[in-house]
This record gives C-alpha cells, structure tokens and sequence, in this order.
C-alpha cells in the first residue's frame, strides 16, 4: 500500500480552525450575543419586557428566561415562530452577516 503524503503535519482542532474563520470575518461569540441581545431588547413588546430576559444565544439556539408559567407558554405556543422571524430580520437589518441567525428560542421559567 502506498504512503499518503500529509499537506499538514500537524492536525488543528476544528474550533480552531472556526474561531479563524470567524474572526477574519468579524463576529466572535461575545460579538454574536450582543447582536442577538441587542436584536431580541429591539423587538420584544414593551409588555413583555419586564417579564423576559435574554440568556444564552450558542449555535442559533437562544435561550430566554420567562417569569411565569402562562407567559411561557404563550410565547413558546403561539409566539415561538414569529419571535424567530423578527430576530432574524432585525440582526440582517442591523448587520451584513449572513451567517448569524437564530434557529430556534427556547423559553423557560425562572
């Protein structure tokens, strides 16, 4: 069997070689919760605002603490999807990155 020839020596960890590609863009995960934040405090309704706060946003999942259990499912049942289209059109508004979107909000109680 003939030897394969290696281009690269030494292997780079895949999160390596991500967190270049994202940098040499300009997004870095501090950068992409702030842009969701940012995004999610613009197109909340005002009468949710002071019972919803952002937690986590990691690979297009983004998490929001909710005080109750009526509000949550509200949002989880009926307002889920719609939340997730203003998201994504208010980050493409705000920013030219078309690689950051939210997949899915996830709503929990607190």
């Amino acid at each position: 069997m003939a030897d394969k020839k290696r281009y690269c020596k030494e292997a780079v960890p895949i999160n390596t070689i991500v967190s270049d590609v994202f940098s040499k863009m300009g997004v870095s995960r501090g950068t992409e919760h702030r842009i969701v934040f940012d995004a999610w405090n613009s197109i909340v309704p005002p009468k949710f605002k002071n019972k919803c706060r952002a937690l986590s946003y990691r690979n297009g999942r983004f998490i929001v603490e909710v005080q109750s259990a009526p509000l949550m499912q509200e949002l989880r049942c009926f307002r889920q999807s719609e939340f997730v289209l203003l998201l994504n059109q208010e980050i493409r508004f705000n920013t030219n990155n078309q690689s950051l979107f939210v997949k899915k909000i996830e709503f929990k109680s607190n």
